[in-house]
C-alpha cells in the first residue's frame, strides 16, 4: 500500500528531521517512568504512526525547526497518544497499529496509568514552554474528556441526531487538530488573523478526518487499518453513515441488527451501502475540505499551498488504499 508522504504533500522538506527530533523527545519523556510502566509506554511511543498532528504544527509554522516547534510538537503527540490509550479502553479495542493494545498485554489498570502518564507528560512539556501553551494544552484535554462524556451519553441511541454527532467530533477530534495548527502559527510568530485562520483550518480538517475514519470503520478491515473495525456500532456508538442509514429505506433492517448487537462487518457494510449513506458522508467530507481550504485564504504565506492540498489528498488516498476492494466500486 502506498504511504502518505506528508513531507512532499505539505511542502516542508525538513519534516523528517523534525519528526525524528520529536520522536527522540517522546522517548525521553517516558524514561522517568518505573520499569513496569516504561515498557508499555515505549511500545506506544515506538508504534508506527504518521505523527500527523506534529506534522501539521510544523507545516503551520512554515517548516521552522527550532526548540519551540519541537517542544510543542512533542506535547501535542503525547496528548494524542494518551487519548488513544484511553480510547482503546473505552472502545474495548484489543489492538492498535496492528499490535495488541496495552490493556490486552498488560491489563486494564496499566493502560489507565499509561494514558494518564502520557497526558500528564503533555502538560509538563507544555509548561516548560510558556503559560499560554500550557493553558491551551490543558484546555484541549478538558475538551477531549467532555467529548467522550457527550458520546457516552448517546450510546445505543437509535435516534441520535447529526448535531449530537458533530458536537462529539468537535470536542474529540477537531479540537486537537485545530490546536496543532494554532500552535504552529504561535511558534512562527504569526499575526492573530493568521493564527485564527490556521486554527479554523485545523478544525474543519479534523471533522473531515473523523468522517473518513467513521467510513473506514465500516468499509475497511483490521489488516488495512491496523486496528479493529466495527467497534463503534458494537459499542453503541452510531456515527454519521449509520445515522444516515437509520433515516433511509434501510432503517428497519439496520435497527434490527443494531438492537440484536450481533453485528458482522460484512452485514453492516452491505446495509449501509444499500442506500446513499456513504455518498452523503463523502459529500460532507468534501464540504468540510472546502471549508478548510477557504479558511487559508487570509494566511497569505507560501506554505499554505501544502496545507490546502492535504484535505483532498488524504480523502483520495484513504478511499483508494484503505477501503476494501469489493466496496470501492460502490462508493463512487
Amino acid at each position: 500500500m502506498p504511504s502518505l508522504k506528508l513531507d512532499e504533500l505539505l511542502g516542508v522538506p525538513k519534516l523528517p528531521d523534525y519528526l525524528e527530533t520529536v520522536n527522540q523527545r517522546l522517548n525521553h519523556a517516558v524514561q522517568s517512568a518505573n520499569p513496569g510502566l516504561r515498557r508499555p509506554l515505549q511500545k506506544v511511543i515506538s508504534a508506527k504512526s504518521k505523527r500527523l498532528r506534529p506534522a501539521l504544527l510544523f507545516a503551520s509554522a512554515g517548516g521552522k525547526l527550532n526548540e519551540k516547534t519541537v517542544s510543542c510538537g512533542t506535547a501535542i503527540e503525547l496528548l494524542h497518544l494518551g487519548s488513544l490509550v484511553h480510547d482503546d479502553l473505552i472502545d474495548n479495542a484489543d489492538s492498535r497499529w496492528g499490535k495488541l493494545s496495552i490493556a490486552t498485554t498488560d491489563g486494564y489498570a496499566t493502560a489507565v496509568l499509561a494514558g494518564d502518564y502520557l497526558l500528564a507528560s503533555a502538560c509538563a512539556q507544555a509548561a516548560k514552554i510558556d503559560g499560554q501553551i500550557a493553558e491551551l494544552i490543558s484546555q484541549t484535554i478538558i475538551n477531549l474528556i467532555k467529548g467522550e462524556s457527550l458520546e457516552a451519553a448517546e450510546d445505543y441511541n437509535l435516534y441520535r441526531t447529526e448535531k449530537s454527532y458533530f458536537d462529539c467530533v468537535q470536542a474529540k477530534t477537531a479540537e486537537l487538530i485545530s490546536i496543532s495548527c494554532r500552535l504552529g502559527g504561535i511558534c512562527a510568530g504569526q499575526t492573530q488573523t493568521q493564527i485564527k485562520s490556521l486554527a479554523l483550518y485545523g478544525n474543519q480538517l479534523g471533522i473531515s478526518f473523523q468522517l473518513i475514519d467513521d467510513l473506514l470503520d465500516i468499509l475497511s478491515s483490521s489488516k488495512l487499518l491496523g486496528k479493529p473495525v466495527g467497534n463503534d456500532p458494537k459499542n453503541g456508538v452510531y456515527t454519521l453513515p449509520i445515522i444516515y442509514s437509520l433515516r433511509s429505506g434501510s432503517q428497519r433492517q439496520l435497527k434490527k441488527v443494531l438492537k440484536a448487537q450481533k453485528i458482522s462487518a460484512k452485514d453492516l457494510a452491505a446495509i449501509v451501502l444499500a442506500d446513499d449513506s456513504v455518498q452523503k458522508t463523502i459529500a460532507r467530507v468534501n464540504s468540510y475540505n472546502q471549508l478548510a481550504r477557504d479558511s487559508l485564504d487570509k494566511l497569505g504565506t507560501a506554505h499554505a499551498a501544502g496545507l490546502q492540498d492535504l484535505p483532498d489528498a488524504y480523502l483520495t488516498w484513504a478511499l483508494n488504499n484503505l477501503v476494501l476492494s469489493e466496496y470501492q466500486a460502490k462508493i463512487v
